[in-house]
């Protein structure tokens, strides 16, 4: 017996649905009880269920607040441009639209299909390295799941940490409870800078020989990092007299 789940605005009358469902239209084959949908394979098994859902809908993230990385640095580009794009942990709050799953198998399709947050290198020593944080089976939209210290694999599976220096993009591959997958873009050229900045020399037009200086005059140096650095606080120099 062969029967039609309509899509939105259909009705099914007893061999076809109607004119108004022109999409989202699957065939469903009542066989001593199961439930065979197209080519996807069984849907109930021995013990089917009442009802199926169709789910067209691709899934997505809620909004959530804060930023993607802690942000917790800037970056200078070529031309001097600064922005706030740098980040040393990751600091990331997900909620999707709806529960996703990973780390399954179409029944008629070959292939493990995952969930995933993948960070692309796009410049530094890293690029076109592929680092994907994978994310747990079931994640729902009931609650907000924070990662801080996740493990990178690339697309082989293999554990793959992120390159120091590295500018990535960040994408998103999502797959709910009914196979559909969605794929967009997250944030953008986000560098990953774990090193400490140090001091490589501080630059004066003063006398090499010793200086005198009255107190309330002004002493004019230049101090140069090994990189851009920002500071929470006022930047304190304490000069050493003798």
């Amino acid at each position: 017996q062969n029967e039609c789940l309509c899509g939105p605005g259909g009705d099914w009358d007893g061999s076809s649905c109607t004119s108004g469902a022109t999409t989202g239209n699957a065939w469903v084959t009542l066989d001593e009880g199961n439930e065979d949908i197209d080519e996807w394979g069984e849907a109930g098994g021995d013990n089917p269920p009442e009802y199926l859902i169709y789910d067209g809908t691709e899934p997505g993230w809620n909004v959530t607040t804060g930023s993607f990385f802690d942000d917790v640095g800037f970056h200078t580009d070529a031309d001097g441009n600064t922005d706030v794009a740098a980040f040393k942990d990751l600091g990331i709050v997900i909620r999707p639209t709806e529960a996703l799953q990973s780390n399954f198998a179409f029944e008629n399709i070959s292939g493990t299909n995952q969930s995933y947050i993948q960070l692309l290198g796009i410049s530094g020593t890293d690029i076109g390295g592929v680092h994907r944080i994978i994310l747990s089976d079931g994640l729902t939209p009931d609650d907000n799941t924070t990662i801080t210290s996740p493990t990178y694999k690339n697309a082989s599976g293999i554990p793959s940490p992120l390159v120091d220096g590295t500018t990535y993009n960040v994408s998103y591959n999502l797959y709910d409870g009914a196979g559909n997958l969605a794929t967009f873009d997250g944030p953008q050229a986000e560098k990953y800078d774990i090193s400490e900045p140090t001091i490589l020399e501080i630059e004066t037009s003063l006398n090499q020989a010793l200086e005198r200086k009255k107190t309330g005059e002004t002493v004019d140096f230049t101090i140069i990092f090994s990189e851009d650095v920002m500071s929470t606080a006022a930047l304190i120099v304490t000069f050493e007299t003798s």
